[in-house]
């Protein structure tokens, strides 16, 4: 923000707020300009409308009682007591002017107000009815503010609002040309509207001077809005040239203003709109396709881009068309201005939420921040004048009663807008608590907390990628504009870089590196007590074995060796394999990679299978280095395999002895592991098979990893083997990223497609 303004050279000196503030006072300043000409201004007291038989017109509302006319008389004629009458058409209460296709009836139509003028000028006015009956009314020198039209307001306040947006975004980025482009397309729009506003609330006509005057400055900032919104396409969101671009199109669009204003040339089609909407929105066209090219690998860029179109060419699409279309059929049927106007409100409408979706401009959050305390200005101004106004309320009374409107309606609506749109519950760190309270609680060790930090940062910022570098850092920051967040591991050795924030549809900012660093201090902290609890728990447990290890294997290796018989001597050294897996899950109470795991299996059953009793083949996965397994699973799944293996050795003569391992993901753990071993030898009726110890402990130890196992006769199902067993057992186990050795990135590797 200080980049922007220090660079910037118009009020480079002036601070956001007193911009806004400044800017309202000049909006307010040109709405009641509008409003004194509007009201200043001959008038019968009625409101018209037109007719469908195009002879005479409707009245619609009466201002002030008058005799012998009521809502829905027909007036065909007007004019001077004792003169000859005028005939009334629909084209005296055109909105205006520029929705005659040609000068001719361009010229035409203010002939005829210059005539209708000279009328209401006299001190009375006949009126003829559709019966022939006459009414001599008087004019008035003046209206009345509440006779004002509706659709006055509607102009004033869309242009009023779009001028604002303009100048909101361009206060906070006064050194980019593209937020330039929108506060001076913001600013054409506000003042075509409120010329716009006054000569369409006339009753029949205006001084046709001023009328003129006020449609000439209505082209020259028409032209003005269009012409900035197409030279925003060359700049955002990537520049496509140099500004000598900017001279040249402004200089075509005055050329076209001065040929409007003075009629050298008449383009087809229509005179007025073909030069000021139809030519920039048809050269804006190609220049949104550029740009979608030039944004193709930048993704940010281009979804900031997309909504940037969207807004921009849906609502001037709509209304060019439609204003168009009644000329190009010579269709009577005029388009309401209005609605075009609201269309426009809606285009900038759509910019200003695009701040806050694609963060358009490079403006945070704080841009609503501030737009929301200006809103409490102007409201509290707002409603203090209107009820002046309106209710004759003294000034001290209004004041007071302007404050707690404010205080009771706009500040708990303000509360609403900022907790829905500037600050979501995705901000909030206790709508990623139960993530960050799972990771902590089902992590069984500090060393697989390190490892799920990573898809903790994924889960919660879902970036369009996230790498792992080499570089230390402390703090969590925020580079390349907000494309990168760098977020540190809880270790400290490394950084992880998040790319492009939810998949690439948002920058990162002030609030996602504010959450990435409550979430990053509970988990370092978290780290800290369990490496603190691991610690102790280790102490304690190491002087525990090593009193088993002392005192009971000795006593169990002198019963081997001093045993009577065969059979005792096994039974000794039976219970001695089971002490020292004890004192291995009491020791080692952390995941071991299932490659360790079965190097050591294999290399068990070589040592068993060398007599040449049955040849082995092995089939492991080779994602085995990723795949952890707790004491208890390495116990139980090898006790299982060894139990299965003598099965085959003692009951079934085989020659082969077929051993696999695979992983399979699944919806509810990280992965389900699989054991298949199976013989080529003689078949059995298992139906006739007596479960014996050796069977109920296979069953025993998968039931207590929450696992599956069964026996399936190779001749049942297509097998390599058409005789023997195959034992099939299957358990969930964890699959924890490669050390992050093995995925660093230098740290001089840049990210492609910053700016």
């Amino acid at each position: 923000m200080k980049k922007s303004i220090r660079n910037a050279t118009w009020l480079p000196n002036v601070a956001p707020q007193n911009v806004l503030i400044g800017c309202g006072f000049f909006v307010i300043f040109c709405i009641g300009g509008a409003v004194v000409l509007t009201i200043y201004q001959p008038s019968l007291g009625i409101s018209w409308t037109p007719t469908s038989s195009h002879r005479g017109l409707i009245i619609n509302k009466i201002h002030n009682d008058i005799e012998m006319l009521k809502s829905g008389d027909r007036i065909v004629t007007f004019g001077k007591q004792g003169d000859i009458p005028i005939r009334l058409r629909n084209e005296m209460i055109v909105t205006d002017p520029d929705l005659y296709a040609s000068y001719e009836d361009y010229n035409r139509f203010f002939s005829y107000q210059r005539t209708v003028m000279e009328v209401l000028k006299q001190p009375f006015i006949e009126l003829g009815k559709q019966n022939r009956q006459k009414v001599i009314l008087t004019p008035y020198d003046r209206r009345n503010l509440s006779e004002l039209p509706l659709t006055f307001w509607v102009y004033n306040v869309s242009g009023a609002i779009c001028l604002i947006i303009g100048v909101g975004v361009w206060c906070y980025r006064r050194g980019e040309t593209s937020s330039r482009l929108l506060a001076t397309a913001g600013f054409g729009f506000f003042i075509g509207t409120v010329c716009l506003s006054v000569y369409s609330a006339r009753e029949l006509a205006m001084d046709a001077e001023l009328f003129r005057t006020l449609a000439n400055i209505n082209h020259f900032f028409m032209c003005l809005f269009p012409y900035s919104l197409l030279l925003l396409f060359w700049y955002y969101p990537i520049r496509l040239g140099n500004t000598f671009v900017v001279c040249a199109t402004y200089f075509i669009m005055i050329l076209f203003w001065l040929n409007i204003t003075l009629q050298w040339i008449e383009f087809p089609f229509h005179a007025f709109y073909v030069p000021t909407f139809v030519i920039p929105y048809s050269v804006a066209l190609p220049l949104s396709v550029i740009q979608l090219k030039k944004t193709a690998k930048l993704p940010v860029e281009r979804a900031a881009l997309k909504w940037f179109l969207l807004s921009i060419l849906v609502s001037l699409g709509i209304t060019t068309p439609l204003l168009l279309l009644p000329a190009l059929h010579e269709i009577s049927l005029e388009f309401p201005l209005w609605a075009a106007t609201l269309l426009v409100l809606i285009m900038f409408s759509g910019l200003a939420l695009g701040v806050l979706r694609y963060n358009l401009f490079q403006l945070e959050r704080w841009w609503y921040l501030g737009w929301l305390w200006f809103g409490s200005y102007m409201l509290i101004f707002a409603i203090d004048i209107l009820l002046i106004r309106t209710l004759q309320i003294s000034p001290k009374e209004a004041i007071v009663f302007a404050i707690l409107v404010v205080l009771w309606i706009y500040f708990p609506l303000r509360r609403w807008l900022w907790n829905r749109w500037i600050n979501p519950p995705e901000y909030l760190l206790q709508t990623h608590l139960p993530k960050l309270i799972d990771l902590l609680f089902s992590s069984s060790s500090s060393r697989f907390l390190q490892h799920q930090w990573g898809n903790l940062l994924q889960q919660i910022f879902s970036p369009l990628s996230i790498r792992l570098r080499n570089t230390r850092q402390e703090s969590i920051s925020v580079t390349k504009n907000g494309q990168v967040m760098r977020v540190p591991t809880v270790s400290g050795n490394n950084i992880y870089e998040l790319s492009y924030n939810k998949k690439g549809t948002k920058l990162f900012g002030h609030q996602d590196q504010k959450l990435a660093q409550f979430i990053f201090t509970i988990a370092r902290e978290s780290i800290r007590l369990k490496q603190a609890h691991e610690q102790s728990t280790t102490a304690e447990r190491d002087r525990i074995m090593r009193d088993l290890h002392d005192d009971v294997s000795g006593k169990l290796l002198h019963l081997i060796h001093s045993a009577d018989s065969e059979h005792q001597a096994q039974l000794a050294r039976s219970a001695l394999k089971s002490l020292r897996e004890t004192i291995y899950i009491s020791i080692y109470g952390s995941e071991k990679p299932l490659e360790e795991i079965l190097a050591d299996w294999r290399a068990e059953l070589n040592e068993r299978l060398e007599t040449g009793m049955a040849k082995l083949i092995w089939n492991q996965p080779t994602e085995s280095k990723t795949i952890y397994l707790t004491p208890r699973q390495h116990i139980n799944c090898g006790r299982i395999l060894f139990e299965a293996v003598s099965n085959i050795l003692n009951h079934t003569e085989a020659s082969e002895i077929f051993i696999m391992f695979y992983a399979k993901e699944t919806k509810d753990t990280d992965h389900e592991f699989f054991v298949l071993v199976r013989d080529n030898g003689k078949d059995s009726d298992m139906s006739a098979w007596v479960a014996g110890v050796g069977l109920n402990n296979m069953r025993t130890r998968a039931a207590e990893l929450n696992g599956t196992i069964r026996w399936i006769r190779n001749s049942e199902k297509p097998t390599t083997a058409s005789t023997g067993v195959t034992v099939e057992f299957h358990f969930p186990a964890r699959k924890i990223p490669l050390e992050p050795s093995a995925a660093l990135i230098s740290g001089d590797d840049d990210l492609k497609g910053g700016t």
